[in-house]
């Protein structure tokens, strides 16, 4: 009745608090709904894409929405997508705007951060906005992968982690930094990634532990 009172094309928020719409969804599409007739989306990745694995393979496309970049936040040129070519990199180089910022500017963005609801004006107070989103995500998100999780001591492991953003991650010397086993570290940094809080390559960047 749901999907009868609001045809397609339709955009559910926050749609993993009513999975029993996948099995209609599901329908709809085998019924040779056009592509685009279901836009859903969630703050909890993770959950969504257990749904969508359970009911929707081979029927969805995924896309994963990252904060602002810096372009356009700030209206940026169109810039060349990055490349590892060298010719590439130095084009790219050159098209870039960074003299235009103070160093005390660029770091107030870096500060600032990406989200939308801050930077749209609608939040003014910072660490507001931030502690809130930290909150709930402690006691929504995490809380479902870990129940009864130390949330003083996943703030901790947070705050260690993100002191390491761009350097070679060694889960023991962040595990010793936060007092908990190497075991712990590596369960929760799985937690912090699979929610997509963070993003670590292993290709590029080896874990080590002892």
């Amino acid at each position: 009745m749901f999907l009868q009172l609001h045809p397609y094309p339709v955009l559910i928020d926050e749609v993993q608090y009513a999975p029993e719409l996948f099995s209609f969804i599901k329908m709809s599409v085998d019924r040779r709904a056009p592509p685009g007739s279901y836009w859903l989306t969630a703050s909890q990745s993770f959950t969504l894409m257990k749904l969508a694995r359970e009911s929707l393979a081979g029927r969805v496309a995924l896309l994963n929405m990252s904060a602002l970049s810096r372009a356009e936040i700030y209206g940026c040129p169109q810039r060349l997508p990055f490349d590892l070519d060298l010719t590439a990199l130095d084009e790219r180089l050159r098209q870039s705007d960074t003299a235009a910022f103070t160093p005390q500017q660029i770091y107030n963005q870096i500060w600032q951060g990406g989200l939308p609801g801050l930077l749209s004006g609608r939040y003014t107070n910072r660490d507001i906005f931030y502690g809130s989103y930290l909150t709930t995500y402690l006691s929504r998100d995490v809380a479902d992968l870990i129940p009864a999780v130390d949330k003083l001591g996943f703030t901790d492991f947070i705050r260690a982690a993100a002191c390491r953003c761009a350097q070679l991650l060694n889960v023991h010397d962040l595990a010793k930094d936060v007092g908990i086993s190497d075991d712990t570290a590596k369960r929760w940094l799985s937690v912090l990634e699979t929610s997509e809080v963070v993003d670590y390559y292993r290709s590029i960047l080896p874990t080590y532990s002892r």
